[in-house]
């Protein structure tokens, strides 16, 4: 079950195509953030253009989304706007045509066509997550800050030692002395 879906019976598909606008909710939105693991996904649009071919369906379009996640090094949110076109090709029978893994330019946005239907919308948030920033960084000054929180090796293991709490109360002692 898709999270975000707006599924589109190919047999039901007009020639010249069909232009949706699709909008997330705000349960949508939350269940989507939750599902990749985002802070929040306050925005999720898209306008696009379903429109048959003779190998199966192509989508072309635009998508907008704001999606917020924690930073990799000082886990404050930050926020990644994402405004870009869109185009996937939904081929049926596709197999790459080369067995190597590495595929062309072409080949990154065609997907397989296994039914007689596509989830638009499914497509429209897998394309959302591609788009995102896998290692997300905050501004310099979050991150200065969070650098005043990390110890370093040396420091984590002097402060696991049996000994630190000793050294702690020697510590104290000197400076009231």
């Amino acid at each position: 079950m898709s999270l975000f879906g707006a599924p589109i019976e190919l047999s039901r598909l007009p020639g010249d195509g069909l232009e949706l606008a699709l909008c997330a909710t705000e349960s949508e939105l939350a269940a989507l953030a939750e599902r990749f693991g985002y802070l929040a996904i306050p925005r999720l649009e898209a306008t696009v253009t379903v429109a048959p071919t003779e190998q199966g369906v192509v989508i072309d379009g635009w998508l907008k989304a704001a999606v917020s996640q924690p930073c990799v090094v000082s886990g404050v949110p930050v926020e990644q706007v994402i405004d870009e076109p869109l185009r996937l090709r939904f081929v049926r029978d596709w197999t790459p045509e080369h067995e190597e893994l590495e595929l062309s330019e072409d080949d990154c946005d065609v997907l397989p066509l296994e039914e007689d239907r596509i989830d638009v919308g499914e497509a429209v948030a897998e394309s959302m997550a591609l788009a995102v920033d896998p290692y997300p960084r905050a501004e310099e000054a979050a991150l200065a800050q969070a650098r005043t929180r990390i110890m370093s090796e040396e420091e984590a293991r002097l402060a696991s030692s049996p000994f630190s709490a000793l050294r702690k109360k020697n510590e104290s002692a000197n400076d009231e002395g």
